[in-house]
């Protein structure tokens, strides 16, 4: 198993943005007013978290709006550093089995991570947390930082994984949800080594077995299931993108990513969605391992269930199968055909 994709996969799935319906627990409330008060702030002085957090939410009825500002100045206002999430994702891939190394790691690291975010407005995954944790807390709303296994075409792709990311849990209304600013804010990109400023609704509020597929927490309470599933099933499932989450994508076979099949069986694929997909850009891109596109196969079912269906048959050797609906790449798979 590897631990990544290719580079190229990388380039080509981690570069790409577009809009994105929003998909979360929350979408059928209003965030008008809320992200009216986000935009009106942008730009405004971190110096004083108090006085932000008062500013963003004033006029604002509900928890869930108020959070809602919160969110949405973060992710507009603060970049990802690329510098700094390269020296963090190569220091935790390096201490991975050791501890008390990563430790060590993570208490020298975490203070150039606030010291960027308060200077330059740029940090990386634990200063998006550390401000959204502490510009809810003095908006009144409890808010928590999960720290985790983040999973990309970079990282956590079978193997025992490593501790590589950290999101949010918020409390509203009562209830736990889950949010990640980070990947809400846009996408590093490791073609050109910098950050792509783009907001997508994906990862907030997420309702928490979608949110789940590419998010795992160290304590697993804060997969918020009733049934959670393991680290080996999350570190070997099919990898999804961010497209996949924000339509509420789920697979229902084959539920691993590395896959092996006989030369004369067919590859068949089936996954639900939350939101309607179109059929007609349905599509399964087969690509050798090295980056060939062999062909592209669009024929898809859809059943009473709302499962989507289809069947490719292929021939003896090893591809990369991408998923995709239009240009959106949703989910990638791996393949032997003996």
């Amino acid at each position: 198993m590897v631990k990544g994709l290719p580079l190229w996969i990388m380039i080509c799935v981690l570069g790409y943005s577009t809009f994105l319906p929003q998909f979360s627990l929350a979408q059928s409330t209003d965030y008008s007013k809320a992200d009216s008060l986000a935009l009106a702030l942008h730009g405004h002085s971190i110096q004083n978290l108090k006085l932000l957090a008062d500013h963003l939410t004033i006029g604002l009825s509900t928890d869930q709006e108020k959070f809602r500002a919160i969110f949405r100045w973060v992710c507009d206002n603060i970049s990802n550093d690329y510098s700094l999430y390269a020296r963090n994702k190569r220091m935790r891939e390096k201490y991975a089995g050791d501890t008390v190394a990563l430790i060590e790691w993570n208490k020298k690291f975490k203070p150039k991570v606030i010291q960027s975010l308060v200077k330059k407005r740029s940090t990386v995954c634990t200063g998006y947390a550390y401000l959204i944790k502490e510009l809810a807390y003095h908006a009144g709303i409890r808010c928590e930082i999960i720290d985790g296994y983040g999973r990309s075409a970079a990282a956590n792709i079978g193997g025992s994984g490593y501790v590589n990311h950290s999101w949010n849990a918020v409390l509203l209304d009562g209830e736990w949800f889950l949010c990640d600013a980070t990947w809400s804010s846009g996408q590093v990109n490791d073609n050109t080594k910098g950050f792509q400023k783009n907001f997508t609704e994906a990862y907030f509020l997420t309702k928490s077995e979608i949110f789940n597929q590419n998010h795992y927490p160290l304590d697993p309470m804060w997969l918020l299931v009733d049934e959670p599933k393991s680290l080996d099933y999350f570190l070997n499932a099919p990898l999804l993108y961010y497209s996949a989450i924000a339509y509420g994508v789920e697979p229902q076979m084959p539920q691993v990513f590395d896959l092996n099949i006989k030369k004369e069986e067919s590859l068949t694929i089936i996954f639900s969605a939350l939101e309607k997909l179109g059929n007609e850009k349905l599509k399964l891109d087969i690509l050798s391992y090295s980056g060939k596109f062999i062909q592209s196969f669009s024929e898809f079912e859809l059943d009473e269930d709302g499962l989507y269906e289809s069947k490719c048959p292929l021939s003896k050797g090893k591809y990369i199968i991408h998923l995709k609906h239009g240009n959106e790449f949703l989910m990638t798979y791996q393949l032997t055909v003996d």
